[in-house]
């Protein structure tokens, strides 16, 4: 029996009792936490990106062998939660949508036996459910009340250990308590990095960053701070992000992100020029960086 099969086994007997709408959900929560989207996807070029595209096919031996490194793209993850869900007696299909040439953005769709239809995008989830947050992409017909007990049933969150929507709403209101826009990245950046990051996939990670960059500020301040990829060895598999924040004087401030090391860094301009750790992409190659070294 392969990994993936034993995962089969372990929800069948984690579930057992349960109803369709909560195994559906343990199991999109479950590969949510395990899984990390395929870095050599998102820093490949167009034709390695379309390789890897390619490359994903509905066939057992590739499916374990995605499972198991645990690296995915939406092609890959739509058919490992299809045949997942499919061993475990729903009707499943995986549907497409135009995502850019050659390339079409994966998603799945449950018919229950009621013919209720539930949507699954687990890969653009994956930072949500790393960072605890309500999945936005598990479309159903339950409510917010509803999807909340389940998450309380399967484990995602406990009374304890709630979703961190809340904390963001808590950290929201602290940075509007702030003036200028150098503290109040300095406090978001703080505070994320105090959260344990070195389990969670670096594309996650800098997603997630994103997306609360995206939720916490406004549009005025948003133009002002760039998240930009400055480190990427594909061998050691080490990564890093740096966000780079335009202060009034025209001046950068910059943050490297390491998530691996559950850290962060402040470096100066001429730190980030000399960066020169071994086999990392040139700087002058990277998108984005001339733009904040001013």
């Amino acid at each position: 029996m392969n990994d993936l099969e034993k995962f089969v086994e372990e929800v069948k007997q984690k579930t057992k009792g349960m109803q369709d709408i909560e195994i559906i959900r343990y199991v999109y929560i479950k590969l949510g936490l395990k899984m990390s989207f395929d870095l050599a996807f998102s820093f490949g070029n167009k034709k390695q990106r379309l390789e890897i595209y390619r490359n994903c096919i509905y066939n057992l031996t590739k499916l374990e062998e995605d499972y198991k490194k645990e690296t995915i793209i939406c092609k890959s993850l739509s058919f490992i939660l299809e045949y997942v869900l499919k061993e475990l007696g729903f009707q499943v299909t995986t549907g497409y949508k135009e995502a850019s040439s050659r390339i079409k953005h994966t998603y799945n769709v449950v018919l229950l036996p009621n013919n209720e239809v539930v949507y699954l995008d687990l890969q653009e989830d994956l930072e949500n459910i790393q960072f605890r947050l309500r999945p936005k992409n598990f479309k159903s017909r339950l409510n917010r009340k509803e999807l909340e007990e389940i998450d309380l049933k399967i484990g995602y969150i406990t009374k304890d250990n709630y979703y961190r929507d809340e904390f963001l709403e808590f950290l929201k209101y602290n940075i509007e308590m702030v003036d200028s826009l150098e503290a109040k990245i300095s406090l978001v950046v703080d505070t994320i990095c105090s959260l344990d990051l070195s389990k969670y996939g670096y594309a996650e990670v800098k997603f997630s960053f994103q997306n609360i960059i995206d939720y916490l500020f406004k549009n005025k301040d948003k133009r002002k701070i760039f998240l930009i990829d400055i480190c990427c060895n594909k061998e050691l598999k080490q990564y890093a992000f740096c966000i780079a924040c335009c202060l009034p004087n025209l001046e950068y401030k910059y943050f490297i992100i390491e998530p691996e090391k559950h850290s962060y860094r402040i470096v100066t301009k001429k730190d980030l020029e000399e960066i020169t750790w071994e086999n990392f992409k040139p700087l002058e190659s990277i998108p984005g960086l001339k733009k904040v070294l001013v």
